[in-house]
């Protein structure tokens, strides 16, 4: 293996080194001796990849969501991958109803929910509003996860979205309490 098959792998794995060992591949990587630098520099240059294609006009919703579920599975070593979802959810006005249940999944699970109280964000609150919106038939489905071919099989209907906001709230409910207190008590120790 040379470096630059061992950067196409890295980033076809998604910066994922536990994939290589699935793959046999690992051995092979580690003979080349790359300096944590290297990978760090790799990571940044597919979150790069990844920035354009969020911010870019011509990706679908479909795509910019798969590239969320990307950026997801890279984890959260220093946080700035965390920070780049959050952003992105920042800066989403008009996204349609599906692609906003998917990011708030994404943006409920324990490794997000310390960013978004310690940044001000009330995710339930948003949730609720997705309830509600669903639960009045006002959603809306961009038309990129009905051409998927993977998603052929995909429930679309107003139950099974409604169903999924609402798994996906008491979810957050359960989960957040905890966190919910030892933010209180860290802002209660520092004062």
């Amino acid at each position: 293996m040379r470096i630059e098959e061992a950067k196409r792998l890295f980033m076809q794995e998604n910066a994922n080194l536990s994939a290589l060992r699935r793959d046999g591949l690992y051995d092979e990587f580690l003979r080349l001796q790359i300096t944590d630098d290297t990978l760090k520099r790799w990571e940044k240059e597919l979150m790069s990849m990844y920035q354009k294609v969020l911010t870019g006009t011509s990706s679908s919703a479909n795509v910019k969501l798969q590239t969320i579920y990307r950026i997801d599975e890279m984890g959260c070593s220093n946080g700035e991958n965390v920070r780049f979802i959050l952003d992105y959810y920042l800066s989403c006005r008009e996204i349609d109803t599906f692609s906003q249940i998917l990011l708030c999944e994404v943006l409920s699970r324990p490794k997000y929910k310390e960013l978004l109280l310690n940044n001000g964000i009330d995710l339930q609150e948003h949730i609720d509003r997705l309830i509600e919106t669903v639960r009045e038939g006002h959603f809306t489905i961009d038309a990129s996860y009905k051409d998927d071919p993977y998603l052929d099989d995909a429930d679309f209907t107003q139950d099974n979205l409604l169903a999924r906001a609402v798994r996906m709230k008491n979810k957050f409910n359960y989960q957040g309490k905890g966190i919910r207190q030892s933010f209180l008590k860290r802002i209660f120790k520092k004062n």
